[in-house]
């Protein structure tokens, strides 16, 4: 069991790299082609065509990545209250049924995305502003809604975790799982 505990902590410790960092650097390249866009324009050139598609486009990706982040940091809006009413056991468990409910809904909304992304292949469909391949940023947004699947899948084994062992106390402060 402590082999299992240790490749689990271990594969949620990558999967929080790759999240880190690919927003990180999907931010900050995006942000640099905003802020040349705008210099651009400012001195009265055409700015880059595609520019708008790919704000729209990191603005959902990054929104995902970020939740799934805060899912895992508990840094987001939760239902800490009403768990903190209820006895560590019976709260973990809760929270994990929550968890693998929020799990579902992405993965399910994750197919459908890259269902539709590979129909934008197919039809070859191209964005309005610019002769550039639609499922390209499709890509990008299936991605985040499959980070935000996954990890919300992760977050069910910790939760579910510390139900079993009935080993923590869930409290205001202590509301992150091991």
């Amino acid at each position: 069991m402590d082999a299992l505990k240790k490749v689990w902590n271990g594969i949620s410790r990558a999967y929080t790299w790759f999240e880190l960092n690919f927003i990180a650097l999907f931010t900050l390249g995006i942000g640099a082609l905003i802020l040349y866009e705008v210099v651009i324009r400012a001195i009265g050139f055409q700015g880059i065509k595609w520019m708008e598609e790919m704000g729209r486009s990191m603005l959902v990706v990054t929104t995902c990545i970020g939740c799934s982040y805060a899912a895992r940091e508990n840094g987001h809006m939760v239902m800490d209250t009403f768990y903190q009413l209820l006895k560590p056991r019976a709260a973990y468990l809760l929270k994990s049924a929550a968890y693998f409910i929020s799990g579902l809904l992405y993965s399910y909304m994750g197919f459908y995305a890259v269902q539709w992304c590979m129909k934008l292949f197919q039809m070859k469909k191209k964005m309005e502003s610019v002769s550039f391949p639609a499922y390209v940023m499709w890509i990008f947004v299936c991605m985040g809604l499959c980070t935000m699947g996954l990890r919300y899948f992760i977050e069910t084994g910790k939760c579910f975790h510390s139900a079993v062992k009935n080993d923590q106390d869930f409290t205001e402060v202590n509301t992150k799982e091991n």
